[in-house]
């Protein structure tokens, strides 16, 4: 395609400067007034200490809650409590 290509990245700050283009993509076109508003992004993630570039991004109870459907949060919590590590 015309104006598309791919490169490598393989971390450091040319990781960084892309995830920070894609994270700003929703508010470039208007969906949103902040990155992390977007329902679909990210970027809270980041911006909350939730990303680690040896690890990567933790599935965390915030995420969880944020994310997963209540079906799937009335599962979760179904099986905890069928092991024993149910709140």
């Amino acid at each position: 395609m015309v104006g598309f290509r791919s490169i490598g990245v393989d971390g450091g700050d040319t990781f960084s400067q892309k995830v920070g283009y894609i994270h700003r993509n929703p508010v470039r076109a208007g969906l949103c007034s902040e990155d992390r508003e977007y329902a679909w992004s990210s970027a809270w993630m980041y911006k909350g200490g939730l990303w680690r570039p040896d690890t990567g991004i933790a599935i965390t109870p915030p995420m969880v809650e944020r994310y997963a459907t209540a079906d799937q949060l009335s599962l979760k919590l179904v099986r905890a409590r069928e092991v024993g590590n149910a709140p």
